[in-house]
């Protein structure tokens, strides 16, 4: 038996009748690796031969595969307090997931579309990273299970946004601001300054020139 890069060989094994012999071991796949495809059969070890007569007639031992399992998501969106026909045509979202394990794997997703059209529901397996397909593995490369989030992306003005989760079922909720109505009333308040002055001018006015004549001419009659 010889290991070398994480590589076991075993040769020239020898079995009698009626004796067998169990391999017990593990394998870990890299989830977050680029090239990482989910729902994928991988051969789990080389090409195994057996002699039983011992005469160099070999026979190849069947090769087991694996494959890593991968996560469905599904994203809904409703709408609140505001009428069908105007509801905008679209939003954007993106894919959030923690924790990885690696510095270079992805973290946040490029960004996805809900339509109207397409009544905003939708359903994947994979999402876009840098442009490309990427899958959705249940677990990170040390076999902790991917914890996965949904973050909605310019908001509409006037709405407010909440996300609810069921495990991998996501619903975005956008709610329509209510607009409360004016409470002002009108001012009860004093005459401004200027007001006063103007007032107070016009008072004034009448103890002018003219009337001060007035007066005294009435005073030289009596």
């Amino acid at each position: 038996v010889t290991e070398n890069g994480q590589i076991i060989k075993l040769n020239h094994l020898t079995l009698g009748k009626n004796e067998k012999i169990t391999f017990t071991y593990q394998l870990r796949f890299a989830t977050e690796a680029e090239a990482f495809q989910g729902e994928t059969w991988y051969l789990c070890n080389g090409r195994t031969t057996l002699d039983p007569l011992n005469n160099g007639e070999l026979l190849d031992f069947p090769i087991p595969s694996i494959k890593a399992p991968t996560e469905k998501l599904n994203i809904k969106k409703q709408w609140k307090n505001i009428e069908t026909n105007h509801i905008p045509t679209s939003i954007q979202y993106v894919i959030k997931r923690q924790t990885v394990t690696n510095n270079e794997s992805w973290i946040t997703s490029d960004p996805l579309m809900l339509s109207k059209e397409e009544y905003y529901a939708s359903s994947f397996y994979q999402v876009p990273i840098a442009g490309i397909s990427s899958s959705l593995p249940l677990y990170n490369n040390n076999g902790e299970n991917f914890i996965y989030s949904v973050d909605e992306i310019d908001v509409p003005d006037g709405f407010t946004y909440e996300v609810i989760s069921d495990r991998n079922s996501f619903t975005i909720i956008n709610t329509l601001e209510e607009t409360e109505p004016s409470t002002t009333e009108p001012s009860m308040t004093e005459p401004s300054t200027t007001d006063k002055q103007i007032i107070l001018a016009s008072q004034d006015s009448s103890n002018g020139p003219d009337q001060q004549l007035l007066k005294t001419n009435e005073n030289n009659k009596s």
